[in-house]
C-alpha cells in the first residue's frame, strides 16, 4: 500500500537568460575557436563513469491526490533538470527544474513546484507537481527557458524514483541518487509518458543518426536528437542523461538516451520505425571544442565535434551518423 503526502511548495522567479533562437542563417563567427578538429579516438569503448544506474520502471503508480494549483498558474510538466549527479542525503535539497525548449518564448513567468512524497514498497518516491505562473508580465524579452526548483525533503541514501504529475497524468521520469554530491553538472531530460505502462529496466538507445546544432552557444542549453532508425511502436523515450566527462582525454560531453518498452510493442508490426530521443546538454564553456559521445548498447560511440561560441543566433542543424 502506498501513502502519499504533499510535502512543500517552492516558488522561484523566472530567470532563463539564454540566447534567443533565430534563423538557420546565424552569421556568427568561430574565429576565436578555429576550425573544429577531426573526431579523435575516445579510448576504450566503455561508459565509465556513468552517472546513475539505468532506471527501473515498476508496475505501480502512486495514487492521485487532490492537488490545487495556485491562482494564476497552470499545470505543466518540467522539461529538464540540470544539477548535481547525486543530491545530498539526509538533508532537504532544492532540485532545479526548467520549463521550456529551443523554440519557446517566455518572459516574466515563473515556475511553481509542489512536492509529494510516496511511501512505496520499494522505498520513498517523489512526485513533482510543476506549473507555470503568469503574473504581471511587464517584459518585452523572449527566453527559451524559465527556471525554478522543487524543495525535496531529506532523502535517505540510495536511489529514489521521481515522478511528475501534470494535472491529468503521472508517470516516472528518472531516478535520483541521494548520497555524496559528485562534481560536475548533469542534465536529465525526463522520460515521456506512455499509453501502455512500461515496466522493467530501461534500455540504451542505438544511435543510427544524431541531429545537432553545428555550434553551441555559451550559456545556452542546446538540444540534440538521437535517432533510432529501427525502433518499434512500443518504444517510448526514457530519461536522457548528459554530462561533461572530465575523465576523457579531450573535452567530452557524454550523452546517454534511454528507452522504455511497453506492452504496446506486442501488437507492433515487424518493421523498422524511426524513433527520436531528445537530450538537453549542460551549459558549455566558450572557446572550447567538445567531442560529443553517445552511450549505447554497443558501448560509447563518438558522435560529432561541437564548437562553443560566445553568442549569436540559433545555429543551423545537421544530421549525421556516428563516426565509429
Amino acid at each position: 500500500m502506498m501513502r502519499s503526502t504533499i510535502f512543500s511548495v517552492s516558488l522561484l522567479l523566472a530567470t532563463g537568460c539564454f540566447g534567443l533562437h533565430g534563423s538557420d542563417d546565424d552569421g556568427s563567427s568561430t574565429d576565436d575557436i578555429g576550425d573544429a578538429p577531426p573526431p579523435r579516438d575516445m579510448g576504450p569503448r566503455d561508459m565509465a563513469p556513468r552517472p546513475v544506474d539505468l532506471p527501473v520502471y515498476l508496475d505501480s503508480t502512486p495514487p492521485p491526490v487532490d492537488f490545487a494549483v495556485e491562482p494564476g498558474c497552470g499545470p505543466e510538466a518540467f522539461d529538464v533538470s540540470c544539477g548535481t549527479r547525486a543530491v545530498p542525503a539526509n538533508v532537504p535539497f532544492e532540485l532545479p527544474v526548467s520549463i521550456g525548449g529551443p523554440d519557446r518564448c517566455y518572459c516574466g513567468e515563473r515556475v511553481s513546484c509542489s512536492v509529494e512524497t510516496v511511501d512505496a514498497p520499494t522505498g520513498l518516491e517523489v512526485v513533482l507537481h510543476t506549473a507555470i505562473c503568469a503574473d504581471d508580465l511587464l517584459c518585452d524579452g523572449c527566453f527559451p527557458y524559465i527556471e525554478g526548483s522543487c524543495a525535496l525533503p531529506a532523502l535517505a541514501p540510495g536511489v529514489h524514483q521521481v515522478w511528475v504529475d501534470d494535472g491529468s497524468n503521472r508517470w516516472p521520469v528518472f531516478s535520483l541518487a541521494a548520497g555524496s554530491p559528485a562534481a560536475g553538472e548533469i542534465c536529465r531530460t525526463p522520460a515521456e509518458p506512455d499509453e501502455c505502462r512500461a515496466t522493467g529496466i530501461s534500455e540504451l538507445v542505438r544511435a543510427g543518426e544524431i541531429c545537432h546544432p553545428e555550434t553551441a552557444r555559451a550559456g545556452a542549453r542546446e538540444t540534440i536528437t538521437v535517432v533510432d532508425q529501427c525502433g518499434t511502436c512500443g518504444d517510448t523515450p526514457g530519461v536522457c542523461h548528459a554530462w561533461v566527462d572530465t575523465t576523457a582525454l579531450v573535452p567530452t560531453v557524454a550523452v546517454e538516451p534511454t528507452m522504455k518498452r511497453s506492452d504496446c510493442a506486442e501488437g507492433c508490426p515487424t518493421v523498422c520505425m524511426r524513433r527520436e530521443y531528445e537530450c538537453v546538454l549542460p551549459e558549455l564553456e566558450p572557446g572550447t571544442v567538445y567531442q560529443v559521445a553517445v552511450n549505447g548498447p554497443e558501448g560509447r560511440r563518438l558522435g560529432f565535434s561541437l564548437p562553443v561560441t560566445d553568442e549569436g543566433p540559433r545555429p543551423s542543424e545537421v544530421c549525421e551518423g556516428p563516426t565509429d
